[in-house]
């Protein structure tokens, strides 16, 4: 697969099963940049589950609006990780796992080597 370049974000395929989302940097995610990334994890999984790998550059946060729409929206994966390079970032995200259902396994990493680590273990 290519890189596919949304908005804010560009997207791509590791192993053939780790969809792999890396945000710009200095970017504030909106609902729109969410859903972009939704409908390409739809054409590329062709139905089947993927596990997921995010990642969020320093300087990169969410407006309300994305984060309460990211609550009730997940797509349905295999396992996934989310890697925050910014201590502010991971505070947040660990705060917001501890109250959301959980359908599928996810993890927070500062690096995208040991995510991937833990993603190619993860059933």
């Amino acid at each position: 697969m290519r890189t596919i370049k949304n908005t804010n974000s560009s997207i791509s395929l590791i192993d053939n099963d780790i969809f792999h989302v890396i945000y710009d940097k200095d970017t504030i995610i909106s609902v729109a940049d969410f859903q972009e990334t939704e409908q390409v994890y739809h054409e590329v999984s062709q139905g089947k589950k993927l596990k997921f790998l995010v990642e969020f550059p320093k300087f990169v946060t969410a407006t309300a609006e994305a984060r309460k729409w990211a609550e009730t929206n997940q797509v349905e994966a295999i396992s996934e990780a989310i890697v925050f390079n910014n201590l502010g970032q991971r505070m947040l995200i660990r705060f917001y796992l501890l109250l959301r259902i959980h359908e599928h396994p996810i993890k927070i990493f500062t690096n995208k080597e040991t995510a991937l680590e833990w993603l190619r273990i993860e059933a």
